[in-house]
């Protein structure tokens, strides 16, 4: 259904506004919908629809029954995808909008060459995603995403009502409160469609080129444009201010720092230092051999002979091994031979 008169902007920003005063910020999802339904007819509104599962339009068609749900038909889906969209317009009181990019795949390719998801992931995205929502969205007052805020570190400060400056329109996300157990608990209690792929290490779907597997216990958009910066299509809009309000991401920032710092310290203090692999460090041979082993915690998988004496490795007249170690260590003077390790006389590296 196609709104013939759409509010202005100024009108439709002021209940963006009023919404987001209204309700608390976790609101259930009943209540976002209902103040929608008060304020905004059902032809007005539209559901943004991936088809990982139907929770979102079940909700939003308990209140505004034959509401559109928008599938973003971007050619690349999974087989299973495209099952449980057919489940959901069969099941649910929905109208399923298919939106196509204005180029077919084969098109595509023959226009700016083949497999462009891989070479260009964000054009890619524009053009079969940002580009034919943004067209879509403009005969709609609001719309509603299924955005959660645990999904990622950028979504924590998801708002439930927001006016969406790049479309023009207002923004609706109900289930920004939930969990992924929590949806995956209302799915399974109210017997509603779901995408397989959820239950196989796929919590988060896209296009199948662009959508991996997620181990256990990792980001559940880890998976999506795996390899890559991306995080999101670019539709999405994420809270602008999360760098600087999201604990959570601060916090994973600080682990992989901390993770760094705990790290073996290379100390060298010369213009060179050892580079060969462990196997010839352990090939090379010294004029004083002694029986005893011992290893460094800088190369730990390291065993070699305990060859010299406490003078001769001073005095840098022990094998390459050792001079290695104590360049590592910066221990050698100052006045020695240079400042980095120098094969003894009489000796070959293999």
């Amino acid at each position: 259904m196609t709104v013939t008169t759409l509010r202005s902007h100024d009108e439709l920003k002021a209940l963006a506004a009023a919404g987001a005063a209204e309700l608390s910020w976790d609101a259930s999802a009943k209540e976002v919908i209902a103040w929608v339904s008060r304020n905004f007819e059902t032809g007005a509104a539209a559901v943004a629809c991936s088809m990982a599962d139907a929770v979102l339009p079940a909700l939003v068609a308990d209140q505004l029954p034959g509401v559109d749900v928008l599938f973003l038909d971007t050619g690349y889906h999974f087989p299973e995808t495209y099952a449980t969209r057919d489940a959901v317009a069969e099941n649910l009181r929905v109208n399923i909008v298919d939106v196509l990019p204005r180029n077919t795949v084969a098109e595509q390719d023959s226009l700016l060459g083949k497999n462009l998801f891989a070479s260009d992931p964000a054009q890619c995205c524009a053009l079969r995603k940002v580009e034919p929502l943004n067209r879509s969205l403009s005969g709609y007052e609001l719309w509603f995403t299924g955005v959660r805020r645990d999904e990622a570190p950028t979504r924590t400060n998801t708002p439930l009502v927001v006016w969406d400056e790049k479309n023009g329109l207002v923004k609706v996300n109900p289930v920004a409160t939930w969990t992924y157990e929590e949806l995956i608990s209302y799915s399974d209690e109210n017997l509603l469609p779901v995408n397989p792929l959820l239950s196989q290490g796929y919590p988060s779907i896209g296009c199948a080129p662009c959508t991996n597997k997620v181990a256990p216990g990792a980001d559940p958009r880890s998976g999506r444009w795996a390899g890559t910066s991306r995080q999101n299509a670019g539709y999405t809009n994420e809270h602008p201010n999360y760098r600087h309000s999201d604990r959570a991401g601060r916090r994973e920032r600080h682990r992989n720092r901390s993770s760094l710092a705990q790290r073996p310290r290379k100390l060298h203090r010369g213009p060179t230092r050892p580079s060969a692999p462990a196997e010839e460090l352990n090939s090379w041979t010294c004029s004083n051999p002694r029986p005893s082993t011992s290893s460094v915690r800088w190369w730990p998988s390291l065993s070699v002979p305990r060859c010299c004496s406490p003078a001769a490795r001073i005095r840098w007249s022990c094998c390459i091994w050792h001079q290695g170690v104590l360049a590592r260590q910066g221990s050698f003077p100052r006045f020695a031979r240079g400042y980095g390790p120098q094969l003894p006389r009489g000796h070959r590296v293999p």
